[in-house]
């Protein structure tokens, strides 16, 4: 009997021993599956963050580029309207400038046209005179003879 109990115990130290190892290599397994799954957990979550911070930069940077075209392309419509109304004023002094001068071309034409009427005015009432004088002259020197 003595020797049965002790094999027993033996066995159920054994069995014990098969059984805390089994528990120990079960509980390994389960924080092993646990501490993979917090990793992986951790890995999407960070994977997930450092996306959502790519994003918010590439927002953050279309943003500002959108601002930076906005801000160029109305400098550029300044400009260009600015240019646009530099030709339109400069094709209207340039036409003012033809038409004041065209203008004073008509005037100083008009001036000269009048001064050769007054010349020819002038010189036929000269002429007239001239010729009358001359008439009467020989009609004095008909009428003394």
């Amino acid at each position: 009997q003595a020797e049965h109990d002790r094999a027993f115990n033996t066995a159920k130290q054994i069995a014990e021993q098969m059984w805390v190892k089994y528990c120990n290599g079960l509980f390994e397994e389960v924080v092993g599956a646990w501490k993979d799954e917090m990793m992986n957990n951790k890995k999407e979550k960070l994977a997930k963050q450092q996306q959502a911070m790519e994003e918010s930069r590439q927002k953050a940077q279309q943003e500002k580029d959108l601002r930076e075209a906005e801000v160029l392309a109305q400098k550029m419509f300044k400009s260009h309207c600015q240019d646009d109304v530099k030709f339109c004023l400069d094709v209207w002094i340039t036409e003012h400038k033809a038409a004041l001068h065209l203008r004073k071309d008509e005037e100083a034409k008009k001036k000269h046209e009048a001064e050769l009427a007054a010349l020819r005015r002038l010189e036929q009432e000269t002429g007239e005179r001239a010729a009358l004088q001359i008439a009467q002259k020989m009609f004095q020197k008909i009428v003394d003879d």
